[in-house]
C-alpha cells in the first residue's frame, strides 16, 4: 500500500470520527484546509463550497430575493441529504470548488432555517452545525466555514424527498419528490441501481473502510433451501431488483406483491433479491424467512415435474403457524386449537420482538379464496409490527400469478425478460444443455423466439429443449405451440384456469374456437353455449 493511498485512507478515518464527534474545531480544518490550502480534489466525506445561500440581514428581502434563496438553498438540502444517507460530512465554506481558491466567506448563514427546509422536505431532522475560522492566505486573513452533516443513524430509513425542489432561474429543480440521494466519490446523485440501494440500506457498506481491505459481512440467518434444479445463472431484472430495494427504504409500504403469469420467473426473482438482502441485511432485520406452498417444480430444461423438498403451507392458518415456527416458537407449544386471530396475534407479538423479512412463495398454489385471505392477513399483520418502541417493521414479500385486490403501491407486475436479457438466456441455457447454437440475436428465428415466448425463461428453455432433441429452431417454435409445448404451457396457465368462473371459461373457449370474432358474436356464442349446458 502507498504512502499516498494510507494518508487518503487514514485522513477518510480521522474525519468519520470527527463526524461521529461532531467536531466543528480547527482540526477539520487541518485535515481539509492543510498548510492553508484547499485539496485539488473532493471526496465521499467533504465538499467545497463558494458560499452559501443568505438572506439580506438590514432590510426586508423582495419576493424575487425570496424566490432566488429558496432554489439556491435547496441545492444546500440535496446536498446535505446525500452526506446524511451515506458518511455524513463536511461542507468546507468559502472556497471555490472549481480553482480551490480560498477565497473566504463572511455573511451570517442560516443554519436553522436550512435544518427546517431538510425536515420540510424529507421528514428527517438533520441536526446540521456551522461555525466559522479565520485562516491566514498569502498573509491576509479570511473567514471559511464549516458544515457539520452528521450520520444518518442506522436505525433510521434513508431520507428520501417527499416533494419537489422549487425551480430555479434556469427553470431546474434540485430534486424531485420520491429521489434518494447519496454521497457517490466526490458527487451528490439519485439512487438509480439496485447496488445503490443495497449501499444506503446496509449500515456495513456505510462504514469507512479501507477500498483493499476485504471485509466478512454478517450474513441475515434464514431459511433458504437449495435453488430450483434448473436454475443456472441470474440474468437481468435490474428493474425489478432497484424497485424492490427502494421499497425496502420506504417506511409506509411494508408488504410487496409479486404479481404475473407462471413462467415468467416470479419466484427466482424474489429468490436473488432475499440473498442479496441476506449478504447486505438493512440494520435491524433480524431474519430472512422463506415459506412456500409450491407442491411441484416443472423443470423445462429436462421437460418434468418434480415434486419440491418441502412444503410449507396449505391455507392461512398453516402459514402462520408455519411463521411461528421460523421465529422460534416450538411447535408443541403453539396450541393447535388456536383460532386464526389467536395465531395473527402471535405472529405479531413475535415480529415486534423479532423483526424479519418474509418470503410467501406460491400463493396461487393455494385455494382462490385462501389466496386472499393470506396476502390481507399478512397485510394487517406486517402493519401492527411497528410498535413497543421498535424501530424496525417487518416486511412481506408474495409471488402469485393475480394481483390479489393489491394497492398499487404494493403491487409489483413481472413480465418476461427485455429482448438483450433473453438472449443472453437463451445462449447460457444451451451451453449449459450442450445444445449448439448459431442462431444470431438479430436473425428473424432469434426475433420469432422472442416473441412466441414473450421473454419467459421457463418457456425458452421448453423450446431449447426440443432444439437440443434434433428439431431446428423454426420446427421447435412450431411444434411447441402445438401438442409438444403442452406440458409447460399447462403449467404456466393450468391454475389462472382453474380459477376462471364457468362463464369466463366459456368465453375463453368461444375466443379460441373462433380466432377473430367481434363482441357480438362473441355474445351470442357464449349464451348460446350457455344455454346447451343447462339443457344436457
Amino acid at each position: 500500500m502507498s504512502s499516498g493511498h494510507e494518508s487518503v485512507f487514514q485522513r477518510n478515518r480521522r474525519l468519520a470520527t470527527f463526524i461521529k464527534n461532531g467536531d466543528l474545531g480547527r482540526n477539520v480544518l487541518d485535515e481539509l484546509l492543510p498548510t492553508g490550502c484547499a485539496h485539488p480534489y473532493e471526496k465521499s466525506l467533504w465538499d467545497y463550497k463558494r458560499e452559501l445561500p443568505c438572506l439580506p440581514q438590514l432590510r426586508k428581502p423582495s419576493d424575487a430575493e425570496r424566490n432566488s434563496y429558496a432554489a439556491e438553498m435547496s441545492h444546500i438540502v440535496k446536498d446535505v441529504v446525500a452526506f446524511y444517507n451515506s458518511h455524513g460530512g463536511y461542507l468546507i465554506i468559502g472556497v471555490d470548488d472549481k480553482t480551490r481558491e480560498i477565497v473566504g466567506f463572511d455573511k451570517t448563514f442560516d443554519c436553522s432555517d436550512l435544518i427546517k427546509k431538510v425536515l420540510g422536505a424529507t421528514k428527517h431532522e438533520i441536526d446540521c452545525h456551522c461555525k466559522c475560522h479565520t485562516v491566514c492566505v498569502n498573509g491576509a486573513d479570511r473567514q471559511v466555514g464549516i458544515l457539520l452533516i452528521p450520520r444518518r443513524p442506522d436505525s433510521r430509513d434513508a431520507a428520501q424527498f417527499r416533494r419537489d425542489a422549487p425551480v430555479d432561474a434556469n427553470g431546474k429543480q434540485a430534486y424531485r419528490v420520491g429521489h434518494i440521494y447519496f454521497r457517490r466519490g466526490d458527487s451528490c446523485v439519485p439512487a438509480q441501481a439496485s447496488e445503490d440501494f443495497t449501499f444506503l440500506c446496509s449500515p456495513e457498506r456505510r462504514s469507512i473502510a479501507d477500498p483493499d481491505e476485504s471485509f466478512r459481512y454478517n450474513a441475515l440467518d434464514n431459511n433458504l433451501g437449495p435453488r430450483d434444479p434448473g436454475f443456472i445463472k441470474f440474468i437481468g431484472r435490474e428493474e425489478y431488483l432497484r424497485e424492490l430495494w427502494r421499497w425496502l427504504c420506504d417506511p409506509f409500504s411494508p408488504v410487496k406483491l409479486l404479481a404475473g403469469l407462471g413462467g415468467v420467473g416470479k419466484t427466482t426473482l424474489a429468490r436473488e433479491f432475499v440473498e442479496d438482502v441476506i449478504t447486505s441485511p438493512p440494520n435491524g432485520l433480524e431474519k430472512a424467512v422463506w415459506l412456500s406452498a409450491k407442491r411441484q417444480l416443472y423443470t423445462a430444461s429436462l421437460g418434468q415435474y418434480r415434486p419440491t423438498s418441502r412444503v410449507d403451507f396449505t391455507d392461512t392458518p398453516s402459514l402462520l403457524r408455519a411463521i411461528l415456527a421460523e421465529l422460534g416458537t416450538p411447535v408443541e407449544s403453539i396450541d393447535p386449537e388456536s383460532s386464526t386471530q389467536d395465531l395473527v396475534e402471535e405472529v405479531v407479538n413475535s415480529l415486534r420482538i423479532l423483526p424479519c423479512l418474509i418470503v410467501i412463495d406460491d400463493v396461487d398454489s393455494l385455494a382462490p379464496e385462501q389466496q386472499h385471505d393470506v396476502f390481507h392477513t399478512i397485510i394487517r399483520i406486517i402493519d401492527q409490527t411497528l410498535g413497543n418502541g421498535s424501530e424496525t417493521r417487518s416486511r412481506a414479500l408474495l409471488t402469485a400469478r393475480l394481483d390479489l385486490g393489491a394497492a398499487p403501491g404494493q403491487l409489483v407486475r413481472v413480465r418476461g425478460l427485455e429482448r438483450t436479457d433473453f438472449f443472453e438466456y437463451v445462449e447460457m441455457t444451451a451451453e449449459s444443455l450442450d445444445v449448439p447454437w448459431a442462431h444470431k440475436n438479430s436473425s428473424q428465428q432469434m426475433q420469432r423466439f422472442y416473441a412466441t415466448t414473450d421473454g419467459s425463461p421457463t418457456f425458452a428453455a421448453s423450446i431449447i429443449r426440443l432444439v437440443g432433441l434434433g428439431q431446428t429452431l423454426d420446427s421447435a417454435l412450431s411444434k411447441w405451440k402445438g401438442a409438444d409445448g403442452e406440458e409447460v404451457r399447462r403449467f404456466a396457465f393450468e391454475k389462472e384456469l382453474n380459477q376462471l368462473a364457468d362463464s369466463q371459461l366459456r368465453t375463453l373457449y368461444a375466443a379460441c374456437m373462433l380466432g377473430e370474432t367481434s363482441t357480438v358474436e362473441l355474445q351470442h356464442v357464449c349464451r348460446a353455449a350457455r344455454h346447451c349446458s343447462m339443457t344436457t
